[in-house]
């Protein structure tokens, strides 16, 4: 009897654990999730053509772009009002400065860890000292850079005897000394008056100049105010004085700390890129909004070639270091830059292969 009993506690011991293995692993099976019925909202819906969201891992990663105040740096507005910063894990904040130095500073006093800006508004900090890489160049601007003049001057040679008005060691500068190599005038047969962008146009009003190089909005807006009095004469890339684009500049400390933030960033332009031909109207809209321009002086951005790819090629670097050759003989920096220290081609590459192509890095 006592045998019986003692098969019997442990028969019963054994299936009191089969049943509580058969709890636990229930437990731990994965569990049918109902789909839950649609929930009725009054927000705004997303269009067929709206940016989905990119696999990202981790926390979402905080950076700090400067931006300019003019349609080249559409692709950061738009990137941030559609939310593509976001898709991509990045907690972007979006800064507005007045001018390109302004911002390049600020990357170098660690107020912001991105910006894009011209050629020589790059090359004069990293002759400085200063701590960021080139990952890519970020836009191409034809017809952004324009020689503005008074109406009655109808060809280069007109100019002669006319006061000049230029932004001393800038591009502006730099498209002048290229116009009068072009057409064999001389400096001494002219006035040249340093005067900064921002004051340009109030001067040719007032008559203080009679023409100027600058990049957009200030031809825009001289037309605009002097309409009738003052036309372009031509645009930088004609007869090939300079075509427009923009380095990509990104502190050191952030990069070397955020790799993977470097290229979620690219990654969110290049989709922004693409996204901003798809919807073209919409983005002109953004861009217009953001910047107060007219819709149609941002739309003839566009039709002139304005176009946001990412590219890093042989090309762009060579027209670099022509700037920076002739910054050097301006007397401008002390030392053309080696440009291995400071490109990094790497993180584009590892994005979009294709937009890579140089040979001298």
């Amino acid at each position: 009897m006592s045998l019986y009993l003692g098969k019997l506690k442990v028969r019963n011991r054994a299936l009191t654990l089969l049943l509580l293995l058969g709890v636990v692993s229930g437990a731990c099976a994965p569990q049918a999730t109902p789909t839950p019925a649609p929930l009725a909202t009054t927000a705004p819906q997303a269009s067929p053509t709206a940016v989905q969201p990119s696999p990202t891992a981790g926390a979402p990663i905080a950076v700090r772009i400067a931006v300019g105040i003019d349609p080249t740096y559409g692709a950061f507005y738009v990137a941030d009002k559609q939310g593509i910063f976001k898709n991509h894990g990045l907690d972007a904040t979006v800064t507005k400065f007045e001018g390109g130095a302004a911002m390049v500073n600020a990357v170098v006093a660690n107020q912001q860890d991105v910006a894009a800006n011209s050629q020589p508004t790059s090359i004069l900090p990293i002759d400085k000292g200063a701590d960021f890489y080139i990952t890519a160049f970020s836009v191409e601007c034809p017809g952004y850079v324009k020689i503005v003049v008074r109406s009655d001057v109808q060809k280069p040679e007109d100019l002669k005897g006319k006061r000049i008005g230029y932004f001393k060691g800038t591009l502006s500068e730099y498209i002048w000394d290229r116009f009068f190599e072009r057409y064999g005038i001389s400096t001494n047969d002219l006035q040249m008056i340093n005067v900064a962008a921002p004051e340009t146009v109030a001067l040719m009003d007032r008559g203080d100049i009679d023409a100027f190089a600058l990049w957009e909005p200030f031809p825009t807006r001289a037309l605009q105010a002097m309409d009738g009095k003052v036309k372009v004469l031509m645009a930088a890339e004609d007869q090939g004085l300079y075509y427009c684009r923009h380095v990509l500049q990104i502190r050191r400390q952030w990069a070397d700390e955020n790799p993977e933030g470097v290229k979620r960033l690219l990654r969110a332009l290049i989709e922004t890129s693409s996204w901003i031909s798809a919807n073209q109207a919409q983005a002109i809209q953004i861009i217009a909004s953001e910047m107060k321009l007219d819709p149609k002086d941002v739309e003839g951005f566009f039709k002139a070639g304005l176009n946001y790819r990412l590219s890093l090629t042989d090309e762009e670097l060579t027209e670099m270091d022509t700037i920076a050759r002739w910054m050097l003989q301006k007397g401008l920096i002390r030392a053309v830059p080696d440009w291995k220290k400071h490109f990094r081609p790497e993180f584009l590459k590892e994005v979009a292969p294709d937009a890579v192509k140089v040979s001298k890095l």
